[in-house]
């Protein structure tokens, strides 16, 4: 995986989103549980090899007991993020962060993240399409005035991917003048 040696942090909260999108889709309960444990399980081990011991040795248990305390983390900092819905259920003293929580699933955030929705420019796109399909079958319409309506279509899209959602909404409510 290219993105691996370029953003270990972003390969780990991905495999961590699809881990837990793709247990949710398992689940059966009406408030499915996740155990602290099955949350270390999800992560993407690293490459620990340090060139100064065995493998196996002292330095590899502690980069493997780091890289689990780092996976309960980074799963409490995506429900923190609004990556991933969740209840924590609290820690005993002196354990783990949680012991469990209670997943309601990946929110559009999440999801989007891990391709399973289009991100918002997207989205928008896709709508404008829609939209510009819709007027090319209106009967009602001159073949003129559905160019024109076509067009601002088009022109809209182009401005979307030029500048992105934001920007564009931006422009729309008049927030930002174009003049």
């Amino acid at each position: 995986m290219a993105h691996q040696r370029e953003y270990p942090e972003k390969v780990q909260q991905e495999s961590m989103l699809r881990g837990v999108y793709e247990w949710f889709q398992e689940q059966t309960d009406y408030k499915p549980r996740l155990s602290a444990e099955h949350v270390v399980r999800m992560r993407v081990p690293l490459d620990t090899d340090r060139g100064t011991e065995e493998p196996g040795g002292e330095a590899d248990a502690a980069a493997t007991e780091q890289q689990e305390v780092q996976a309960l983390y980074r799963f409490m900092r995506l429900v923190d993020e609004g990556y991933i819905s969740a209840k924590l259920d609290t820690s005993i003293k002196g354990g783990p962060p949680y012991t469990s929580a209670q997943v309601r699933g990946l929110t559009d955030k999440g999801l989007t993240e891990i391709g399973e929705l289009p991100d918002p420019q997207e989205r928008l796109i896709l709508g404008l399409d829609a939209a510009a399909r819709t007027i090319q079958r209106d009967p009602t319409l001159s073949e003129e005035e559905k160019r024109r309506r076509v067009d601002w279509f088009e022109e809209a899209k182009i401005m979307v991917r030029t500048l992105g959602v934001e920007t564009v909404k931006a422009i729309w409510r008049g927030d930002i003048s174009v003049m």
